[in-house]
């Protein structure tokens, strides 16, 4: 990853990053922070900036977890058998393909030159964005982001992004605040790192084949929550206004069978009630857009 300018540490918040290499081996790469000393090393690429506290950790430092918990949910992402398809199966790239439409119906996106996909898995939410956005992409998982094809990737803990203040137009996650214990949490810090727009995106509840997911699988538990008075209610709590909130799609991108994907393409988006996610788009309050500083310069190619 070249640039670093928007970077800030994880540990004591200062800005004063810089590249170092490891003593005895110039091929290992890492951040260190000139104020407290952390240092953040760079694994295939990816900036690791994860707290020395944060879940995604627990297994360095306790044993684990008997309840659904962040550190379970770091876990269930680590493991390499869940079968996902390639973000260029043609089912997944016409989901992601058919909610950026979506969603760029709904929000200003011309004025978006830099995002953040927080939660960004194995790059399919990044793959497909408008052509015009760069996209940095984060994820609390090393296995899912060692898939993602991007440039410019971190690892990090979504309660404590390491990015400066405003630093992206638009900071978006698809299908991760049911994977975290205090969604407004990261709600508010992606809403901290953002100019403008904070997008999410949610399995709709309501749906009977989400809601019988959600029964069966402890991973997405928290599913059950996701009503649209709880993500409402997550975003107010987060100090974000709503500008728009509705359920579309029918298409699951890994479990859609291949026979009655030509069918199935053909329906429109949005779907009242029973859409199988739940889409919000929200900005910041006037007074915080006001006071946004001026844009970092981030590196205009996405994906290969």
């Amino acid at each position: 990853m070249e640039d670093i300018s928007d970077l800030r540490c994880v540990e004591c918040l200062s800005t004063h990053l810089h590249r170092s290499c490891v003593a005895g081996a110039p091929d290992t790469k890492r951040l260190r922070c000139a104020s407290c000393g952390a240092e953040f090393p760079v694994v295939d690429g990816i900036v690791r900036m994860v707290p020395r506290d944060s879940a995604l950790r627990a297994e360095e430092t306790a044993a684990p977890a008997a309840e659904l918990d962040d550190s379970l949910q770091a876990e269930y992402w680590e493991d390499d058998g869940h079968g996902f398809r390639s973000p260029q199966d043609p089912i997944v790239r016409c989901f992601a393909e058919q909610r950026w439409r979506y969603l760029a119906s709904r929000f200003d996106v011309a004025s978006v030159r830099t995002a953040l996909d927080v939660g960004c898995g194995d790059g399919f939410s990044t793959l497909y964005a408008p052509k015009h956005v760069a996209v940095t992409a984060c994820d609390g998982s090393l296995t899912m982001l060692r898939r993602h094809q991007g440039d410019r990737r971190l690892q990090v803990d979504a309660f404590r992004l390491p990015f400066q203040d405003r630093s992206f137009d638009l900071v978006f996650a698809w299908e991760l605040l049911h994977h975290v214990s205090e969604p407004h949490r990261v709600l508010a810090e992606m809403g901290r790192v953002s100019r403008r727009w904070v997008i999410a995106c949610e399995p709709n509840p309501v749906n009977p084949a989400q809601h019988l997911f959600a029964r069966l699988d402890p991973a997405h538990r928290w599913v059950l929550r996701f009503s649209k008075r709880y993500m409402l209610s997550q975003a107010a709590a987060a100090s974000l206004e709503v500008t728009h909130f509705s359920r579309g799609g029918c298409l699951f991108p890994n479990k859609t069978p291949r026979a009655i994907f030509p069918l199935l393409r053909r329906v429109p988006y949005r779907i009242p009630l029973v859409g199988i996610t739940n889409c919000m788009i929200a900005r910041l309050p006037q007074a915080a857009e006001s006071s946004t500083a001026a844009p970092h310069s981030l590196p205009t190619r996405r994906v290969a």
